[in-house]
Order: C-alpha cells, then sequence, then structure tokens
C-alpha cells in the first residue's frame, strides 16, 4: 500500500483486516498441516516397520521350512543307518560266537570231560563233592600267589573281622570274656574243621587229591587256550569270513544318501540366501507399495502445503509489520479490534483510520474509568 494507513479510509481498514484474517487461517492451517505431517510421518514409519517385520517372519519361517525338511530326511536317514549298524552287529556277533563255539568245540569237549572224571573221582572215592572248589585247593594245596593271598583273606576274615562284628553287633554287652569266647569258638570250629578234613579227607586221599590236583591244573590251561581263542576272535579285524557286505552296501548307499541329502541342503539354503531371500522381500514389498506410495505422497503434498503456508504467514506478517504495525500498534492488529473500527467508522461516519483508532481509545477509557466509578 502506498502512503500512511492512518489517512486511510474503511476501506483501506477493511483490507488490513482481511490480511489479518488470512493470516490467521493460514497460521491454523499450518498448525493443522503440521498434525497431519506428524500423523502421516508416523504412519509411514509404522507401515515401513510392518513391512520389514513381515519380511522378517516370512525370511525366518520359509528358511526354517526348508531346514526342516532336510533335517527330517537327514534324521531319517540317520535312523536307517543306526537299524542297519544294529542288525549287522547282531548278525556279526552271532558268526563270531558261533566262530568260537566252532573253533573251541574240542577244547571244550576237552575240558568237561575233564571236569566228569573229576565228578568221578570225588564219588568213586566217596569225597564230598562240596570240597570241589576253589577255595578248597587254596587252602589245602597252595601253589600259586593267588593261593597265598585267599590263605590271608581267610585268615584276616576269621580272626579280624568276625570276631568285631560278632563282639560289636551280635552280643549285648561288650566284654573281654565274650571276647575270649568268640575267639575260642572260632578256633574250635574252624580250627576243628580244618584239622578233620586235613586228617580224614585229605591225608586218607592224598593220591586222589593229586591226580585232581593235576587234572585242575590241565583245565586252567585248557580254560586259558579257550579263552585266548576267543580273544583272537574277538580281535580279528577281517569281517569277510562273516558275509556281512549286504549290509556293507546298504551301509554305504546310506552314507552316500546322507552326504546328498546334506549337499541339497547347503544348496537350498545357498540359494535362498542369494536368490529367493530377495525374491521374497520383491514380494512383500511390491504387496505394500501402493499403500506405502499413497502415504508418502500424501506426506509429500501435506510437506509442500506447509512450505507453502510458511511463505505465506511470513509474507503476511512481514507485510503487516512493515505496512501497518508501526502505525496503528500490534495491539490494534487483531481480527476483532479491526472489526470495531470498522463498525464504529460506520456508525459515526468517521472519514480516516487515525480518528476511528482515536475515538475507539477514548471509548475504552470512558469504560475503565466508568468501571472504577463503579
Amino acid at each position: 500500500m502506498q502512503g500512511n494507513i492512518l489517512s486511510g479510509g474503511v476501506k483501506e481498514l477493511e483490507a488490513v483486516r482481511q490480511k489479518i484474517t488470512d493470516l490467521n487461517t493460514c497460521q491454523n492451517q499450518y498448525d493443522e498441516l503440521g498434525k497431519q505431517e506428524s500423523r502421516l510421518e508416523k504412519s509411514i514409519k509404522g507401515k515401513e516397520k510392518d513391512i520389514a517385520d513381515e519380511i522378517g517372519t516370512a525370511l525366518r519361517q520359509r528358511k526354517e521350512e526348508i531346514e526342516k525338511t532336510y533335517d527330517e530326511q537327514l534324521d531319517l536317514t540317520r535312523q536307517q543307518i543306526r537299524k542297519i549298524k544294529n542288525r549287522k552287529m547282531k548278525s556279526k556277533n552271532e558268526k563270531v560266537n558261533e566262530r568260537i563255539d566252532n573253533e573251541t568245540a574240542g577244547i571244550r569237549e576237552e575240558y568237561r570231560l575233564m571236569k566228569l572224571e573229576i565228578r568221578d573221582l570225588f564219588k568213586s572215592n566217596r569225597i564230598p563233592l562240596v570240597l570241589n572248589n576253589k577255595l578248597f585247593y587254596s587252602i589245602f594245596f597252595p601253589a600259586r600267589v593267588m593261593d597265598l593271598l585267599i590263605i590271608a583273606t581267610v585268615v584276616a576274615f576269621l580272626l579280624l573281622a568276625l570276631p568285631y562284628l560278632l563282639y560289636t553287633l551280635v552280643l549285648p554287652q561288650e566284654k573281654m570274656i565274650f571276647l575270649f569266647l568268640i575267639y575260642a569258638f572260632i578256633v574250635l570250629i574252624f580250627g576243628g574243621g580244618f584239622l578233620l578234613i586235613e586228617n580224614n579227607i585229605k591225608a586218607k586221599n592224598r593220591n586222589t587229591f593229586v591226580q585232581i590236583h593235576k587234572k585242575r591244573k590241565q583245565m586252567t590251561l585248557t580254560r586259558r587256550g579257550i579263552d585266548n581263542i576267543r580273544s583272537g576272535i574277538l580281535k580279528d579285524k577281517d569281517e569277510s569270513i562273516y558275509e556281512l557286505e549286504d549290509f556293507d552296501r546298504e551301509l554305504e548307499e546310506l552314507e552316500e544318501e546322507l552326504s546328498n541329502i546334506n549337499a541339497g541342503k547347503k544348496e537350498a539354503l545357498s540359494n535362498f540366501e542369494n536368490t529367493t531371500r530377495n525374491v521374497i522381500r520383491e514380494e512383500i514389498t511390491q504387496q505394500n507399495q501402493e499403500e506405502l506410495l499413497r502415504l508418502k505422497k500424501e506426506y509429500t503434498k501435506v510437506h509442500g502445503d506447509i512450505k507453502t503456508t510458511q511463505d505465506n504467514i511470513k509474507n503476511l506478517s512481514l507485510e503487516i509489520a512493515s505496512g501497518y504495525e508501526a502505525y496503528i500498534g500490534k495491539e490494534l492488529l487483531t481480527a476483532e479490534n479491526l472489526e470495531a473500527l470498522i463498525r464504529l467508522m460506520y456508525d459515526k461516519n468517521i472519514a480516516t483510520v487515525s480518528e476511528a483508532i482515536a475515538e475507539y481509545k477514548t471509548g475504552i477509557v470512558e469504560v475503565k474509568a466508568k468501571e472504577e466509578n463503579y
């Protein structure tokens, strides 16, 4: 506007009021656009997050499905391998035992016959069969270090462990007389039994026991030979004699199948990482692209409107500040005050803005004075 607004009339004041109204409208529009921009920004971020989550979930599920499918086949093949190995081991054990039986048959028969001969010697000489045991021969015919250890163990039990147990756990009172009686009882019973066997059985059948002792040594050597044959067969690594080729062929095929499944799993996962992953990502992104583009387009429009509104606010504010604020005063540059000035000019037929302002301020002073008088 050219010139001074104060010298202008009601039309000039109405023009100022319109600019103030336009400024207020722009400010309100700016606030509303700011809310829309914030809402759209959140919607875009939320949508992008939803897409990313959907992609992540889909990729994880698809990968797990691939791994599960191959792992199930791997487990099935491993189970088959275990079954074949168990069947092979069972078959081998049966044939190993059969081989042991065949290769030791003659020696075991010799062992059985010597055992029968010993029993016949016991019966023919009326010697109790209960004495046909390792303990008896170790005590009455010691010949090895093991026999001496057995004798020492028996003596320790009879003279130490047994008296202690009877003295502490069986007797009601612990008295030395009871301990003496326990030892006397043990010596009488076990010592008497030893002398009885020594004098009445061993002495009377010494020649028989010498024969039996020799046969037992032969039985020991025979049993050792059986054990050596069994040990040699068990240590033999050559399985060709057991006819296990069918099992080996099945195991070889299953091992190859296991290797192929592992290779297939590795290839499938590699393809998934290099190709399928990108396809799934593009597919899900494409499915949501229309909605996301709509939100971004709307955001771009609102952002542009905000910039335009900001420019309008800046231009109007500068125009009002430079053209009217210095003359009218900032406090009067409101839509309400300007409307009051315009009505005042129409009602009192005031010609200039300056006269209207003076009249308006006079009215305000009078109103305040009346309020103070009340």
